[in-house]
């Protein structure tokens, strides 16, 4: 999810809601945890986070799915006209 994070701070519009909403919680935990990184989470305390996230993620993950395939296809028919 870090990568994520990483990945829309360098542009990758798509990946907003994965690395804004989910990939910064996991690098700089909820104030909850007491923690200022992930680093500094107990084993206990990155598996209780990961698992509060994960069904939110997985859903997330699934649009991001679309709407990848949704810039693929136009970038398919963008290349076939340009062709014809």
């Amino acid at each position: 999810m870090t990568f994520c994070y990483d990945l829309y701070c360098h542009g990758f519009g798509l990946l907003d809601n994965l690395g804004l909403g989910y990939g910064l919680n996991i690098k700089v935990p909820p104030s909850s945890y007491n923690a200022e990184s992930w680093s500094e989470l107990t084993s206990s305390e990155q598996l209780k986070l990961i698992d509060n996230l994960y069904p939110a993620v997985a859903e997330e993950a699934k649009k991001f799915s679309t709407g990848l395939m949704k810039v693929k296809l136009s970038l398919l028919v963008m290349m076939v006209n340009t062709k014809v």
